[in-house]
């Protein structure tokens, strides 16, 4: 099993203070409510009606921040199918020139450094390695189907890997990898330069059999680590 060193994610820390709001908002609604029906104060109606929105747009964040903390949670079991001689990381803060970035998953081993995209999404998913925009259909609780438009993980993940080469001495190549987590999705994706996956044990397979052209000395593979442990510190 791969060694894993954690850090809190910026996506963990949104989940917990949107969390916070919500709770906050529901218990205005309550207090609201109760002046509006002990003292029937017209006041407290519109207050009312306005934590409610609030309230209702705090749910639908909620939901999706909570997907996204639970595909990065699924995403650490990474571990168990990596042999021992590899480090994993998680949600590296990068910064460079005034861009800034987090990178979900870095895998770090003796044949390369694999950055990895988590996307928890369900349904089909359709796209190609140069479209801006790539598609997610899903089915309805009455049996319709419906898209929507999701942000192209490649362009995502190539951003964070050129933060990464900027914030790393002698790092090397760094392979960007995308990792669809979610158990109900079926990927219809084309791309070359950067694999997507569906499943963590072929994500695993692919990193331990990928053939990089210098292997990453033990002094250097070291150096790396510790640059590592500075970016999550």
């Amino acid at each position: 099993m791969a060694r894993m060193h954690h850090s809190e994610s910026q996506l963990y820390t949104q989940f917990r203070r949107n969390r916070l709001y919500l709770m906050l908002s529901i218990l205005s609604v309550f207090l609201s409510a109760g002046l509006i029906y002990h003292y029937h104060s017209l006041l407290a109606i519109p207050i009312c009606a306005s934590f409610v929105v609030l309230g209702t747009w705090l749910n639908r964040r909620h939901n999706i921040l909570k997907s996204g903390v639970q595909g990065e949670e699924k995403a650490k079991n990474l571990t168990r199918y990596l042999p021992q001689e590899y480090h994993v990381f998680n949600n590296i803060p990068l910064s460079y020139q005034g861009q800034k970035g987090e990178i979900d998953l870095l895998v770090v081993g003796k044949n390369g450094i694999f950055a990895i995209e988590i996307k928890n999404l369900k349904g089909t998913i359709h796209g190609l390695e140069s479209a801006p925009q790539w598609h997610q259909t899903k089915i309805s609780k009455k049996g319709n189907a419906y898209q929507q438009s999701v942000i192209n993980p490649i362009k995502q993940v190539k951003r964070e890997v050129y933060l990464l080469s900027h914030s790393l001495d002698n790092s090397g190549w760094i392979q960007g990898m995308v990792w669809f987590t979610h158990n109900e999705v079926s990927l219809r994706v084309k791309s070359k330069s950067v694999p997507v996956f569906s499943s963590g044990e072929a994500l695993a397979n692919y990193i331990t059999r990928y053939k990089n052209s210098q292997t990453v000395k033990p002094e250097a593979l070291n150096d790396v680590i510790n640059q590592l442990k500075k970016l999550t510190a």
